[in-house]
């Protein structure tokens, strides 16, 4: 058993909880995989998929947090199983600064403006560096499995 706590600094040293001006947001999970890698230009790490006997063995996640010492991007592919109609999602990393995800709920076969689509997972996460030179990068996932 684990728990993560999320914090974000603000207004010189004061450290204000991620969430809420008041407390932070607590994820208690039994697994964390925390990994960091140098990746370099141009290449792709996948980072986690939903499959249990790939690494990191995890088939879900209350928490992602995803972080690179460069610009980068991070893809998001939501179909679990494949059954639907796979989504996919590039969103650029700013050096320095968390993307997080507190859930793994998607909606795949998504149309616009929440016309239609149905409620699925994430299935993938893969980070790519496009920074011209070795990239830094760190993921942080924790799960109930």
């Amino acid at each position: 058993m684990a728990t993560i706590n999320l914090r974000v600094q603000a207004d010189g040293d004061l450290l204000r909880p991620y969430g809420s001006l008041l407390t932070a947001s607590t994820f208690t999970v039994t697994e964390v995989f925390d990994e960091t890698l140098v990746l370099a230009n141009s290449k792709t790490w996948d980072v986690w998929t939903a499959v249990a006997t790939d690494d990191p063995g995890q088939e879900s996640f209350a928490v992602g947090i995803f972080e690179a010492s460069a610009a980068a991007f991070i893809e998001i592919t939501i179909d679990k199983d494949g059954d639907v109609g796979t989504e996919e999602i590039a969103i650029g990393l700013a050096a320095g600064e968390p993307f997080i995800l507190t859930s793994n709920v998607g909606k795949a076969l998504y149309t616009a403006d929440f016309a239609a689509g149905t409620d699925d997972v994430i299935d993938q996460i893969r980070i790519r560096n496009e920074a011209g030179a070795a990239n830094t990068v760190r993921a942080i996932i924790g799960s109930n499995d």
